[in-house]
């Protein structure tokens, strides 16, 4: 089996890690293979209302550089296309002096002008120099980062020509971010005084520059100096992610810890948090505000989390896990999300740096609407997604190999990451009165059909065709009216799964369990046993066997989740869950 799945493609998972990791609402898709649920007017409509961009670079690969690939959305959310087809490859960006230096990388975002047609780009360069005698060339790579500049551009969208932009971009230990924000151009970034190879750690300076439109040139607008302290819970640098707010941003870097840039006075503020630091996780790379529910969102571990925040108030209580949209972890690859209109999102999954058959890479695409209910008071909380259209697409990029020996299989770099990014198409062309985003009869398309079907998958896919019909016995003499439940514990998370049970019979026996409460583990000990579980009453106690988490605490009755502190030491935890079995039996 093992052998079998390492020759396919690494965005082909098996059933069971979709399963275990998002669940059964959200449908599995692999190259070949298509989940359509819009209505069914808006099947045949393929009137571009939106063009998402995908910023990818290949510094490895002389001559590619930085690469847009750009896919189309129609206004019913379907993802214009074949399943498994190649994206456009929209515009290719290199430096005028290929064999001086390459970009990197690079992070972009729209610009106030150009009518929301001119794009903002940052470029990451490293400058090339000769190794050997033969005229072959490598990076400057050192610890001062001497072979590193930043290089910024804008690019009409329209006609695709590129305009440099001025200003020296200081060099630091990251990226600049370019965000659009209270009508103006800002660019963003960190600076560490301290040396990050030698481990030192102090005061860390957020810098926020401002575009002078009359100068075309990037110039300091403000600063803030706060202290740092290394945190190894979150990959990534010390800037972890943005979201435009108005004419706020909000700032997010390890820790975590949570800025405020008001673009109007250019000052800084700090956000509060309420309860355990723990309990936050960073903003991933560029978030998506909405509006009208005070919701900010993104991207994490393939997650959709969600934050509630009021720009009339600087504070934040910890996320709302939302739905797990991919089954992939960080390392694999990366997730981003752009906001389209209402409540409607595209999240986008791209993997690098694995061993694959594939000899291009694979982007997953998924757009979505997020449910939620509103209270008496109008405060919106997201409850889940429903999907509109999962696709799998291709994205031609020249390959190199890194790691290659007899032993150890070949690593393909297909490209860094860079950004994510839409603008709207075609808008006079499109019907205003066209179907908005509806939820229609949900089909799936190749997926049985699929010649990198896993052997396990195809055998669960005849399971669920051939279910068994089920024992009942006929004449139950012993009424019963109770509940059943079944406690699982993964990798990531603690699942809680209830079957009512009446007279003796499951009264949903046809039915896939969905799970009533989890509870979400940020990171999981190599080597530590699972939890232990204990219920008394309508409450499950879930006991970690790791001396630094919390005790979870389901309640069956308020179907909620709450944390409680522990001791920080194992044997207390043990005489805990000793006490508890105790009281177990007892009651």
């Amino acid at each position: 089996m093992e052998e079998e799945e390492e020759e396919l493609c690494v965005s082909f998972k098996c059933f069971c890690g979709w399963r275990s990791r998002c669940g059964p609402k959200i449908p599995r898709i692999a190259p070949g293979t298509d989940y359509l649920a819009v209505h069914a007017a808006a099947v045949d409509d393929d009137r571009p209302l939106w063009s998402v961009l995908v910023g990818l670079a290949a510094p490895d690969v002389p001559g590619h550089n930085l690469r847009l690939h750009r896919f189309r959305v129609a206004a019913s959310g379907r993802v214009l296309g074949d399943s498994d087809g190649l994206l456009e490859r929209f515009l290719d960006i290199a430096p005028r002096d290929d064999a001086a230096e390459v970009f990197a990388n690079a992070s972009a975002d729209l610009s106030s002008r150009g009518d929301g047609r001119l794009l903002h780009i940052i470029c990451k360069s490293l400058r090339l120099r000769t190794t050997d005698g033969d005229g072959e060339y490598g990076y400057i790579l050192d610890d001062l980062h001497l072979g590193r500049k930043y290089t910024p551009l804008a690019i009409n969208l329209a006609d695709k020509t590129l305009t440099p932009l001025g200003g020296d971009l200081p060099v630091v230990p990251g990226e600049h971010w370019p965000i659009l924000a209270g009508g103006d151009d800002w660019a963003l970034y960190v600076e560490r005084p301290f040396d990050d190879y030698l481990q030192l750690r102090g005061t860390t300076i957020l810098r926020m520059q401002r575009l002078d439109a009359v100068r075309q040139r990037w110039v300091l607008a403000a600063e803030h100096e706060f202290p740092f302290k290394q945190k190894i819970r979150f990959s990534g640098g010390v800037l972890q992610g943005y979201v435009s707010i108005g004419n706020k941003i909000l700032v997010s870097c390890l820790g975590p810890v949570f800025f405020v840039f008001d673009c109007s006075d250019c000052t800084w503020a700090p956000v509060s948090l309420s309860g355990e630091i723990n309990n936050y996780i960073p903003l991933w790379y560029s978030a998506s505000y909405v509006e009208d529910d005070d919701t900010i969102y993104f991207i994490r571990f393939g997650t959709l989390i969600a934050y509630k925040y009021s720009p009339e108030k600087p504070s934040l209580s910890p996320p709302m896990k939302v739905a797990t949209l991919f089954p992939f972890k960080e390392g694999e690859g990366f997730g981003c999300l752009v906001h389209l209109v209402g409540r409607v999102m595209c999240a986008v999954w791209f993997g690098h740096r694995l061993p694959c058959a594939c000899t291009t890479g694979h982007l997953l695409i998924t757009t979505f609407i997020v449910d939620g209910d509103r209270d008496s008071a109008g405060c919106f909380t997201p409850k889940g997604v429903q999907i509109l259209h999962s696709t799998c697409r291709r994205v031609g990029i020249s390959e190199s190999h890194v790691g290659v020996s007899e032993v150890s299989p070949k690593y393909k770099i297909l490209g860094e990451f860079g950004f994510l990014q839409f603008y709207q198409e075609n808008a006079d062309q499109v019907d205003p009165t066209s179907i908005h985003p509806t939820i229609g009869e949900a089909a799936y398309s190749g997926i049985k059909d699929s010649p990198n079907m896993l052997p396990c998958c195809r055998m669960f896919l005849k399971d669920e065709e051939e279910r068994r019909d089920d024992f009942v016995l006929v004449d139950c003499k012993t009424p019963t009216d109770t509940h059943l439940y079944v406690l699982a514990d993964t990798a990531s998370r603690s699942l809680l799964y209830r079957v009512s049970i009446s007279d003796g019979k499951f009264v949903c026996p046809d039915k896939i369990l969905e799970a009533q409460c989890h509870v979400d583990h940020h990171k999981v000990d190599q080597g530590i046993p699972a939890n232990h579980f204990v219920r008394i009453g309508s409450k499950f106690y879930i006991i970690p066997s790791s001396p630094r988490k919390k005790m979870g605490i389901i309640d069956d009755q308020a179907n909620t989740v709450h944390f409680v502190r522990t001791e920080h030491d194992l044997l207390y935890i043990f005489q805990l869950f000793s006490w508890l079995a105790i009281v177990q039996l007892l009651v």
